[in-house]
């Protein structure tokens, strides 16, 4: 006997004691994601289960049985993100943080994407410079000048350690043993040692240091006169010998 139906999706087969047998052909394929049918001319068909939500920008599948629409462009951390809808390309752009101010580092978190804001670090590790930031343009630095004492030579800054404290006077010495040098406001002083004995009739004057009163030579070299200084008026006076 020809059991045979001409369907494909039978299967056929005949028994002794009822005759032919039509069984429905078994086309599951356990797939949660196909469509399983059968087609008499052909036989089973399982056909993928169609997730298209026809957006470009996103990722379409099926996670048993369920259709899952990924989005193409995931967020990135310091970024945002977007899709052009028309071709599906991805869009990214980083984010800005410049806080327009020139005394911070500005930069972007990547574990929160939250924009950090970090002081400027304008120490030049030097002692004879004076830093601040300026918020427009940054870092400025200038020269330490170094306080002066009065009567004391200037001092140098070092990098190291600044400005040291004033210890050298200012050398008024003028190398002349007979004036007397002292320093008075920042300015030298070199006065003439006092050499005067208030006395008309001596030659005051100082040599190496030394102050000498010599006696007003008042010799006329006449043997008939008695010479002598006026000590009121420093001139000499001859009287005659009778």
């Amino acid at each position: 006997v020809d059991c045979n139906d001409y369907d494909e999706c039978t299967d056929d087969s005949c028994d002794a004691s009822s005759g032919c047998i039509n069984s429905p052909v078994e086309c599951d394929d356990y797939d949660p994601c196909t469509d399983d049918d059968c087609d008499s001319e052909t036989g089973c068909t399982n056909t993928a289960i169609d997730c298209s939500d026809y957006d470009l920008c996103t990722i379409d599948s099926c996670e048993e049985g369920r259709c899952e629409h990924e989005d193409k462009c995931p967020p990135h951390p310091c970024y945002t993100n977007s899709c052009e809808k028309e071709v599906g390309e991805c869009v990214y752009v980083s984010i800005d943080c410049d806080d327009d101010d020139a005394c911070t580092v500005d930069s972007c978190d990547e574990d929160t994407s939250e924009c950090v804001h970090e002081e400027v670090d304008c120490d030049d590790y030097n002692e004879c410079t004076d830093e601040y930031c300026d918020c427009d343009s940054g870092c400025v630095y200038s020269d330490v000048v170094c306080p002066t004492e009065t009567c004391f030579e200037p001092v140098e800054c070092n990098p190291e350690s600044g400005c040291p404290l004033p210890t050298t006077p200012l050398d008024c010495d003028d190398y002349d043993a007979c004036t007397e040098d002292e320093c008075v406001d920042d300015k030298c002083i070199n006065e003439p040692i006092p050499v005067s004995d208030y006395d008309y009739c001596t030659l005051d004057y100082c040599s190496e240091g030394e102050v000498y009163h010599l006696p007003v030579e008042c010799d006329d070299y006449d043997e008939c006169t008695v010479d002598s200084c006026d000590t009121e008026t420093g001139d000499c006076v001859y009287e005659n010998i009778d």
